[in-house]
């Protein structure tokens, strides 16, 4: 059973997947035992609908391209029923590296082939009509047969453009290429919600597909959402149980926080074929996010209002600032900031001045805009992130005279994820980790911090340690100091350990590396 696609697929199909000039292309079927084409699953959540993309309904091509500064996946898929509905995947390890892709979290990707230096690369179409791409990938799992891939496991998140929340249509989902062929396939494996959920508002509703794949009857047993957060991730319609066909059946899983800052659960699936995991993880956004507005009329005959506008949403950069917020009617309510020249804001006090220099402003209720008579703003706090230096807190009075027929005059104010605590717990510190066969034992020292909410522990296979709260295999997410799982006996691995508070700040992981047990001991 394939969830309905989406209206923007449906699209003539051009080509397929060509491999850039004067690349070194290697087809990973060629030179593997087992085809990495030969057992698939790919989904896609978001935006633009939910697609399930499995060998009973969809054919799949694989090339990576090895370039001397970096290395390239492509993945295009095909539904055998409408070759018109497709999709291609460019997942590529970060520019000017000159490494090969591996197991790892590859954050502040930037729309492939045009990253800068340091940026890893993400790309898929025709998925909307983006400018620009951007988002983060991880990879769970890789396996080589001399130097192509026969299997891998990609979670991704990819955002169209960050210009205004109408533009960011969030897609994500997982690709899982090359698996042995089981008793019956869950996809996704892993859901990783993207960005930050208003706390007590839903996100998108995410379907996984369970379907049987070998000639074995398999039953479902029981279906549940298990683990510390299991509240924040309702099922929101089970189509599974009972007997399981090849055509599969449908269990679908909201995200709702109930509180901010990193959540986890794990959807459980039972079966008389044996029981599977679903890892499910988002995040419920910092702070307060409002706008709260006092409209003053100069007309007599209209009342003055105070409107508490129920959902809104600020974005932008250093150089501008725009913010949205939807009143209980329907009504639009857009503001925008931006400064003359090259001027950057700060946190004080601007403006407007209608000779184009100083603080620019837009504001409008639905169709209806404000002529600017005279305006301020003044910004309390203020605060960007990352590479791209994208807005991640602000607190914003503004003060303005609208000149229409009798004038209006609107003060609000604007807050985006602002909070009084913006300070994140320390470091855990004291690590130790001790191997016993097939399991790890941590242990650490939690920080005094009188609000921490808990300690996120996760791991990658090898050494590279997961590189953001959501990636990476969890297996801890309480507020104690002693963790215990079950880890490849003969390999090392890499884990990450973080702690957050109450107000969902997330402190710096502390990182390390488990080496296998020395053989011969325990």
């Amino acid at each position: 059973m394939v969830a309905r696609r989406p209206a923007s697929l449906a699209v003539t199909v051009a080509a397929l997947l060509v491999a850039v000039a004067g690349l070194a292309v290697v087809s990973a079927s060629r030179a593997s035992a087992r085809p990495i084409e030969e057992n698939f699953s790919i989904t896609v959540a978001g935006t633009f609908g939910d697609q399930t993309f499995t060998p009973a309904n969809a054919t799949v091509g694989v090339n990576q391209s090895n370039q001397i500064e970096q290395q390239v996946l492509q993945i295009s898929v095909v539904d055998r029923n409408d070759p018109n509905t497709y999709l291609y995947f460019d997942f590529s390890s970060r520019a000017g590296s000159r490494q090969n892709l591996a197991v790892g979290y590859y954050g502040h990707a930037q729309r492939y082939p045009f990253m800068q230096p340091g940026r890893p690369g993400i790309s898929i179409s025709p998925l909307g009509f983006c400018h620009t791409q951007t988002g983060n990938f991880e990879i769970r799992d890789i396996r080589f047969d001399g130097p192509a891939i026969t299997r891998i496991w990609i979670t991704y998140q990819r955002f169209c453009n960050l210009v205004q929340p109408a533009d960011i249509e969030p897609a994500f989902g997982e690709i899982r290429l090359g698996y042995p062929v089981t008793a019956y396939d869950t996809s996704p494996r892993v859901v990783r919600w993207p960005d930050g959920t208003e706390v007590g508002r839903a996100s998108s509703n995410v379907p996984i597909q369970l379907r049987r794949t070998a000639a074995s009857a398999v039953d479902v047993t029981s279906v549940s959402v298990t683990g510390r957060h299991a509240g924040d991730f309702p099922i929101r319609h089970n189509g599974c149980a009972g007997p399981l066909s090849s055509e599969g059946c449908l269990i679908w899983v909201g995200f709702a926080p109930r509180g901010p800052g990193p959540r986890h659960a794990s959807l459980r699936v039972a079966t008389t074929a044996g029981t599977t995991n679903t890892s499910l993880d988002g995040a419920g956004a910092l702070g307060r996010s409002e706008w709260i507005v006092d409209v003053d009329h100069e007309d007599p005959s209209r009342p003055d209002e105070h409107l508490e506008l129920p959902y809104s949403f600020s974005w932008g950069l250093p150089l501008e600032l725009g913010s949205q917020a939807f009143a209980e009617d329907g009504i639009v309510w857009d503001a925008f900031f931006d400064l003359a020249g090259n001027e950057t804001f700060s946190e004080g006090r601007y403006a407007y001045n209608p000779d184009g220099t100083g603080l620019q402003m837009r504001l409008a209720r639905g169709n209806a805009g404000c002529e600017l008579d005279r305006a301020t703003i003044d910004i309390a706090d203020l605060a960007f992130t990352g590479p791209d230096q994208r807005l991640a807190l602000l607190d914003l009075v503004m003060d303005v005279h609208c000149r229409a027929n009798y004038g209006d005059t609107v003060r609000g104010r604007i807050r985006f994820q602002d909070r009084d605590d913006q300070t994140a717990p320390g470091q855990v510190a004291g690590v130790s980790a001790v191997r016993d066969g097939g399991s790890v034992t941590l242990r650490w020292t939690n920080p005094a911090a009188a609000d921490l909410a808990g300690v996120i522990v996760r791991w990658y296979p090898g050494r590279i340690a997961p590189g953001a709260p959501d990636a990476g295999t969890a297996v801890y997410f309480r507020t104690g100091n002693t963790a215990r799982f079950a880890a490849p006996r003969t390999s090392p691995i890499a884990v990450s350990i973080w702690t957050y508070d109450r107000t969902g700040n997330v402190g710096s992981p502390v990182g390390l590396q488990v080496e296998p047990a020395a053989a011969g001991t325990a």
